[in-house]
């Protein structure tokens, strides 16, 4: 178990508490106050003299599911893709698969352009700008030192496997 999960197991056995409604309490029963940390609620809890973070949807699924929710590749689902409905009715475990595909296709198809254009190489300006180098004679080893790419990633752009977009408008509007 990670340190993570060894604080709810904590938080747990001092009495803190998610209900029915998905409302955090403490130990006398009375609503926590609550922070937003990547769009999840959490509340911290002493352990060893220093404040850990716990957070409310892995409590609450602790309380469901008991220590499966520790198994590798386990995740808590969102039934309604709201990070914040921490409902007994709205909670889940499943696979980070299951969770993708609890989305709406519209919602995957943006998660993944914003997933891919955070690891692409170059920006748009650039591959537009490697594009006209080749062009205009640049061998793939000068454009892999100029743009700082490996030779597959000039060979995809080159020939059109990688920023489709911007191969097809310069293969549109260059001569």
């Amino acid at each position: 178990m990670s340190h993570r999960d060894d604080w709810i197991v904590t938080a747990h056995a001092k009495g803190y508490r998610v209900r029915e409604d998905g409302v955090a309490v403490g130990v006398r029963g009375h609503p926590l106050r609550l922070r937003l940390h990547d769009g999840y609620y959490r509340f911290n809890v002493r352990v060893d003299g220093r404040a850990v973070p716990v957070q409310v949807h892995r409590l609450a699924a602790y309380q469901l599911f008991g220590t499966a929710l520790f198994d590798e590749g386990v995740q808590v689902r969102h039934r309604d893709e709201t990070r914040t409905n921490n409902q007994f009715s709205n909670l889940r475990l499943g696979t980070n698969l299951d969770n993708i595909m609890d989305r709406t296709p519209e919602a995957r198809r943006v998660h993944a352009c914003k997933a891919a254009a955070a690891t692409r190489a170059l920006t748009r300006e650039q591959a537009t700008a490697l594009l006209q180098d080749r062009r205009a004679g640049a061998t793939y080893a000068e454009l892999c030192t100029k743009y700082d790419v490996v030779k597959s990633t000039v060979s995809d752009l080159v020939n059109g496997r990688l920023y489709k977009d911007v191969h097809e408008t310069f293969r549109h509007t260059v001569p």
